[in-house]
């Protein structure tokens, strides 16, 4: 962030005093969640990627609580590519000005000085760089509504013969009954976990419609001009 250029573009905006200047138009937000964070040992601020979470965390709550009367330890943790429980205790260590130790060692002598907000910030990505036992002995199939995603998703950037093709194929998967659960195995094609599964289809009325809509406007700009006119001719006729 610099005077010059306030656009943050894609990025987040940071912990600090100059970023805290173009942070505007939120303050309720950052009310609710600094309040949510005083009053329970455990908050969790949850939306769609790419609302602000972390510019809100960072540049708002992070700040808030800071000026609060206790001058409580604030950290903002968003470092998940190490072991989150040792890098976390480094973390505290260093902004506390103590000797490092264990997580547990480390949390409880700065609590015993003052309150610690530990903000845990893109904490998904933990699951990125750290396999993780789901509790299932098996492996998953692939989760049918993100594949009928995946069609809608090429078809609005402009690729739609793989669009068609992905979706010819998803369609050549479904159960005698025409319905499809919630995973499908890409090997066996075996419908695995809840079935039927709403949401799984409306992603398929979603998916099959943006290929419907592609189909007719590449139909329509391939009409010779002569045709085209006429069929317009016709139209008002018509109407």
């Amino acid at each position: 962030m610099n005077l010059e250029s306030p656009y943050r573009g894609l990025a987040a905006f940071d912990d600090s005093e100059l970023d805290a200047l173009y942070v505007f138009g939120r303050e309720r937000d950052s009310e609710i969640v600094v309040a949510n964070l005083i009053a329970s040992r455990l908050t969790v601020l949850y939306g769609p990627s790419g609302v602000g979470k972390s510019s809100l965390l960072l540049a708002s709550v992070a700040r808030a609580l800071r000026k609060l009367p206790e001058q409580p330890l604030v950290l903002v943790f968003s470092s998940w590519s190490e072991p989150p429980e040792s890098a976390l205790a480094r973390a505290i260590a260093e902004a506390a000005g103590i000797e490092p130790g264990s997580l547990v060692d480390v949390a409880t002598r700065t609590q015993a000085e003052r309150d610690v907000y530990l903000v845990l910030d893109q904490a998904e990505e933990y699951f990125t760089y750290h396999d993780t036992d789901d509790g299932f002995d098996e492996e998953e199939g692939t989760f049918t509504i993100c594949s009928f995603w995946l069609v809608s998703a090429l078809s609005e950037i402009g690729e739609h013969n793989l669009a068609r093709d992905l979706c010819q194929k998803l369609l050549g998967y479904a159960s005698p009954l025409h319905l499809y659960a919630e995973e499908i195995d890409p090997r066996s094609g075996r419908h695995l976990g809840n079935f039927p599964q709403a949401f799984t289809h409306l992603a398929l009325i979603n998916a099959v419609m943006h290929v419907i809509r592609a189909d007719a406007r590449i139909a329509a700009e391939q009409m010779p001009l002569s045709a085209r006119s006429a069929t317009d001719l016709i139209g008002d006729a018509e109407s």
